[in-house]
């Protein structure tokens, strides 16, 4: 193991942070993972989490003691969170590995810090900072980090076998920190075992490949997680299309809350992007919002071509709203870059028009006339027609008097 010192991270020195670590002891609590790595290389920190050598039950009391909130999100696998003015701190007790499956463990309690470092999954995940600064690192993780390289603890093939996501996970530790390829030999422990992926739930599959899809630039890890057959085994789709994938991963983005879908959907094949997009939704439980928001990507992504007319683009803007149009623009210019030009002008436009709205209601169309019922609705889809088709400048006026006239 070695020990050394790293800049004192403003997380570390926060008086929520002093008042929990000082409730469970400096000597039995030790700041871990991803805070720990993400203070390391300077990168904002939003879940902090404590590794301890006190049981479940001890971080309970001796944090009611100092009345700090306690909730008991994961007691049996020895896992409290403390909340304290908003700030949440999850707090595990010391563990070991008893008996694995590929998606679920076994493990005992320790009071080994190196035991607890073991069953962890990369070198760069399996760090420890106490409150001084120290930094308790017993598998070269500072080094790997430094380097950008992406390495499990011990065999990778035993690993695997603990939890098929670390292959998952692998790839999206990759996207956000790894510099160097990752080696041969563990691209290959991953294909083999690629097929098991389809053992853990689609939930889980969800979460690491929407955080490799939002990282600055997954091109690399995505290439290799392709030529790995995992983003196959992942998503059903043995072909996607890398090379618009990689034309996407070059082009500065601006529409971000729809990165991982564009992302996603530039790797789909475009003519079965609907369908793909469906058994993807099935595959990894996506939410309602997920699917609808993934599906129309696909739909409207299909409808937008290189030479297409203001009209028609404007009538896809009020159709979809302005920020999906332009995320799938996006997607056709990443399968189409050879007509870049055009689509660049399609997201310009759809950055500064904005649809004005339809001047009349059903109350409208009644008033003169036109009696409840179906044909209120028929009339108003033929006056939005012909105002779309005048370019949006007929005015109220004017478009009842062709309702009058269709009456």
């Amino acid at each position: 193991m070695s020990k050394n010192r790293i800049v004192m991270p403003d997380w570390l020195l926060t008086r929520e942070s002093a008042r929990v670590m000082a409730a469970l002891g400096k000597k039995d609590a030790r700041f871990v993972g991803g805070a720990v790595r993400d203070a390391i290389v300077g990168k904002p920190v939003k879940d902090i989490d404590i590794a301890t050598r006190l049981t479940p039950e001890e971080v309970i009391h001796l944090l009611q003691k100092k009345q700090i909130k306690v909730i008991p999100t994961g007691i049996k696998h020895g896992t409290v969170t403390a909340v304290l003015d908003g700030q949440s701190f999850e707090i595990t007790t010391l563990r070991k590995d008893v008996n694995c499956d590929g998606r679920h463990a076994e493990v005992a309690f320790t009071s080994d810090w190196e035991e607890d470092a073991a069953r962890r999954d990369f070198t760069i995940n399996a760090m420890y900072l106490d409150v001084k600064g120290n930094l308790y690192d017993y598998f070269g993780g500072r080094e790997d980090l430094a380097e950008g390289h992406l390495r499990f603890i011990g065999d990778a093939a035993s690993r695997i076998q603990e939890d098929y996501l670390r292959i998952l996970r692998l790839f999206r530790f990759h996207a956000y920190y790894g510099k160097v390829a990752i080696d041969k030999e563990t691209l290959k422990v991953c294909q083999h075992f690629a097929p098991k992926i389809a053992t853990l739930s689609g939930e889980r599959i969800q979460a690491e490949m929407f955080k490799l899809l939002k990282a600055d630039n997954p091109a690399v890890a995505m290439q290799a997680m392709v030529k790995a057959k995992v983003f196959a085994a992942a998503t059903g789709v043995p072909k996607p299309n890398i090379n618009a994938f990689l034309e996407l991963c070059d082009k500065n983005v601006r529409h971000v809350q729809y990165i991982h879908l564009i992302r996603l959907l530039a790797l789909l094949p475009k003519l079965q992007a609907v369908k793909i997009v469906g058994d993807i939704t099935e595959r990894w439980k996506l939410s309602n919002n997920y699917r609808d928001a993934l599906k129309n990507l696909a739909k409207l992504s299909l409808l937008i071509k290189a030479r297409l007319t203001l009209k028609d683009q404007r009538k896809l803007c009020r159709l979809y709203l302005n920020d999906a149009f332009a995320a799938a623009v996006h997607v056709a210019m990443a399968r189409d870059p050879e007509h870049a030009s055009y689509f660049k002008k399609m997201i310009q436009m759809a950055d500064k028009w904005r649809a004005p709205a339809f001047p009349l209601t059903g109350k409208d169309v009644m008033a003169v006339g036109v009696p409840s019922g179906r044909q209120v609705g028929t009339l108003l889809k033929m006056a939005e027609e012909a105002w779309e088709e005048s370019g949006y400048t007929l005015q109220a006026q004017q478009l009842l008097k062709l309702v009058q006239k269709h009456a």
